[in-house]
Parts: structure tokens; C-alpha cells; sequence
């Protein structure tokens, strides 16, 4: 499969199962398993788009500017794995009055804030 295919379908499949963990919670359906295996499958499928990016990348670009480009991507996913759940600790306390309001409409939900 040509590597903007990959890349092209790794994004949508994804964005339907990451897509699917709101309505899920909107339709009063979401709980844990279903929230882990949809998260589950769309890391799996995570893999898809690395090997896409990557091989997108030898395809446009000339030999000698690969390796710079692979640095940059690898840096810019490393930066993103060691940022991402900082700036997440930061932003959901500061604006999600109720943290675990995912978890509200859950039956299972034992947790304090379910009765806000």
C-alpha cells in the first residue's frame, strides 16, 4: 500500500475510534472496557501511521535531507509524548470543573463527583 494510503487511512480509522469515546458518553454508553478498547485499537493502529510517515518521507525527500527529517519527526514525537500529559496535568484541573465527568453517565461510576 503506498505510503500516503497507509498514512491517509491509519488518520481516519483512528479519528473514527477516538471520535467514538464522545458519543459513546453522549449516548450513555461509555465504560471502562469500552473506553480502553477503544483506545487500545487506536494505538494499535498508531503503528499504521509511523511506518506510513516515515516511509512518506524517504519517498519527497532526497537522500541527504532524510535523516535530518527523520530527527526532526522523532524529536517532535518525543517532545510531544514528554509534553502532552504535562500540559493535560495543567489544563483539565484548571478548566474541567468535574474531572472525571467522562465517567458521570456511567453506571459504574462510584466516584464522588457522579452526583454532580
Amino acid at each position: 500500500m503506498p505510503a500516503r494510503r497507509l498514512l491517509l487511512a491509519d488518520n481516519v480509522l483512528r479519528g473514527v475510534f477516538l471520535g467514538a469515546v464522545p458519543l459513546a458518553w453522549l449516548a450513555g454508553l461509555l465504560a471502562l472496557p469500552l473506553y480502553v478498547v477503544l483506545l487500545a485499537v487506536s494505538s494499535l493502529l498508531h503503528a499504521w501511521g509511523s511506518a506510513g510517515k516515515y516511509t512518506l518521507l524517504a519517498d519527497l525527500l532526497p537522500d541527504e535531507q532524510r535523516f535530518a527529517a527523520n530527527t526532526l519527526v522523532s524529536s517532535f514525537n518525543f517532545a510531544a509524548t514528554i509534553a502532552g500529559p504535562a500540559i493535560a496535568g495543567v489544563l483539565v484541573p484548571t478548566s474541567a470543573p468535574r474531572s472525571c465527568s467522562a465517567w458521570t453517565r456511567s453506571p459504574t461510576c462510584s466516584s464522588p463527583c457522579s452526583s454532580h
